[in-house]
């Protein structure tokens, strides 16, 4: 009878000390782990926004595409390699009625609040060519700059914004930069004939109007094949005053500028000016041209020719014959 209770003894011991109390309960389970909070992205635009004198500022409706790629340090840079598989792919954000705020037209997330990023921008937002290149990045000006809004759409801005977090807002800065060239002419009239010749229109021949960017860096290359004749924007009605959007480019030693006068009685003169050296245009420089149309003189005489910086900053002269 004793051994009989001992027995009875170890198991219920043993059965106590593995957890059966008898009454079912399980143990308690280990808390879910919470999803991750998605922090959406939104941007702001400071810095350079002014494109010339055509317009200062971007404009309610007007888009810029945007491109965000994750670092995977924290001081290695992220490059883009290709239009797809980045954390934003060319997503077009447009300026909203206020004029302050942008609308992306797909909601854009950051990947989570610790990663770094670099983020690449450009304006205006054109959908991806097929078979696009990041590097290669199509890029074109209109030929007929006359109208205001053609010589607008003709500009090509770039932005960068480099080692940025998500932070409490998750707004991304941009600050664009010119990446084309300005070239802006002055048409002066000796004195005694400003008050009977007036100027009909204005050339500028020989331009290439297409160009690759490669969005990593701004820089713009133009392609190559036949120049064209380009109409600029004339700022003033007696289109004097003149501006010109162009890709960078060397610009050859040739016929370069056509001006076409109403010189009395319904008759047309046309003035030429040749360049006399190779010009090589840069991105974000402005070209600043002044010749000067005299009685009977062809062609045109260069008063001067000054090289600046698109926004303000110091001229640079350019030596001429």
């Amino acid at each position: 009878m004793k051994s009989i209770l001992l027995y009875t003894g170890l198991f219920a011991g043993m059965f106590w000390a593995c957890g059966g109390s008898g009454n079912g309960d399980d143990p308690t389970p280990e808390p879910p782990t919470p999803p991750v909070e998605k922090i959406e992205m939104k941007i702001s635009v400071s810095g350079i926004q002014a494109r010339g004198e055509m317009s200062e500022k971007f404009e309610a409706g007007q888009s810029v595409g945007l491109f965000v790629a994750n670092r995977e340090s924290a001081g290695t840079k992220a490059r883009l390699v290709s239009v797809s598989g980045n954390q934003v792919d060319n997503v077009k954000n447009t300026l909203e009625s206020d004029a302050k705020n942008w609308k992306a037209a797909s909601t854009m997330y950051w990947k989570d609040a610790a990663t770094t990023v670099d983020a690449y921008a450009y304006y205006p937002w054109i959908a991806a060519p097929s078979g696009a290149d990041v590097t290669k990045w199509p890029v074109s000006v209109k030929t007929d700059q006359s109208q205001e809004e053609s010589g607008v759409a003709s500009d090509f801005l770039w932005a960068n914004t480099s080692g940025q977090k998500a932070g409490n807002d998750g707004l991304l800065s941009l600050s664009f930069q010119h990446a084309l060239s300005k070239i802006s002419l002055s048409i002066k009239m000796e004195e005694s004939v400003k008050d009977i010749y007036t100027i009909s229109g204005v050339k500028f021949m020989g331009l290439q109007t297409t160009a690759t960017c490669d969005l990593n860096t701004g820089d713009v290359t133009a392609s190559d094949g036949n120049g064209n004749d380009m109409i600029p924007y004339y700022k003033t009605a007696d289109k004097q005053s003149i501006e010109l959007i162009v890709v960078p480019q060397t610009i050859a030693a040739a016929k370069f500028l056509q001006v076409e006068v109403n010189v009395g009685g319904g008759e047309i003169h046309t003035f030429e000016y040749n360049l006399t050296g190779d010009l090589k245009s840069e991105r974000g420089k402005q070209y600043i041209l002044e010749v000067k149309v005299e009685k009977e003189l062809d062609p045109l005489k260069t008063v001067d020719i000054k090289i600046s910086d698109w926004e303000p900053g110091g001229n640079e002269d350019v030596e001429t014959d």
